[in-house]
């Protein structure tokens, strides 16, 4: 993808899972009152010394994603994004560092930051005890699918059979999960995918959920499903999946129950 591609992934992600957060809009005022606390202090040009400071900015926030930039294939996923957490916590500690003038101008410059830095805490521990919530309930639904999809499976698969299968759809998400990720959407979508075949999340595919539980089907790459008949039977079908069978293919698709 190239230096610019990468960059212009890596600030639209940013935008579109921090943008409906709280802490995007006090991370803009810190950013803001950076600007302002360097350019009422500096003793050249006012100017200058803005157009340098704003500069530092925005080469800040690119720069956060460190050497992901230059890499063919980098790592989008959210824990490369840690980067902009410490450039964030740079201008922070930034706006608040002088003491020693006690004009109101500047006094201002510092109470100031010190309200967005305790509004910004207080939006970080909210959203990592919600995330810890509805993370931990999302595996426990996760798993509670996962021993549901081994019992229908035993019921249509003999069981010295080792069977070939075929996983299609998704679970959704657990209920308990579901108002985390209508409060913080798209971040939320990427940490705590829907239970999806292709999540890259190993710990929340289905292959691996079926290996761990020591499930007899393991072949989900096998030629029967890669070149399985276009028809197909329905041997069973309720709220969370449907099982097909196409010639020695079985074909699970996943259901997200809606409330």
């Amino acid at each position: 993808m190239g230096g610019g591609g990468n960059l212009k992934k890596y600030l639209n992600l940013l935008h579109s899972d921090l943008g409906n957060t709280p802490y995007f809009y006090a991370t803009l005022c810190i950013a803001l009152l950076f600007v302002m606390h360097f350019t009422y202090k500096s003793a050249r040009s006012k100017i200058l010394t803005f157009v340098i400071a704003l500069v530092f900015v925005v080469l800040g926030v690119c720069l956060s994603y460190g050497a992901y930039l230059t890499l063919q294939k980098p790592l989008f996923a959210p824990r490369a994004f840690i980067g902009i957490g410490g450039f964030v916590a740079l201008l922070c500690i930034a706006s608040i560092s002088d003491r020693a003038d006690s004009s109101l101008v500047a006094r201002l410059l510092r109470i100031s930051p010190k309200i967005l830095i305790g509004f910004i805490a207080y939006a970080l521990i909210v959203f990592a005890t919600a995330y810890g919530n509805a993370i931990a309930k999302q595996q426990e639904y996760t798993y509670f699918r996962t021993d549901y999809l081994l019992r229908d499976l035993e019921s249509v698969i003999p069981k010295d059979q080792k069977a070939a299968l075929e996983l299609q759809g998704s679970i959704g998400y657990a209920k308990a999960t579901k108002p985390f990720v209508d409060n913080y959407q798209n971040i939320a979508r990427r940490l705590i995918p829907g239970m999806m075949l292709h999540s890259p999340y190993w710990f929340h595919t289905y292959p691996s959920l079926l290996t761990h539980r020591k499930a007899p089907y393991g072949n989900f790459a096998a030629p029967e499903c890669k070149n399985k008949p276009s028809e197909s039977t329905l041997l069973l079908s309720n709220h969370y999946q449907d099982i097909h069978k196409a010639g020695s293919c079985y074909i699970v698709t996943l259901k997200d129950p809606k409330p």
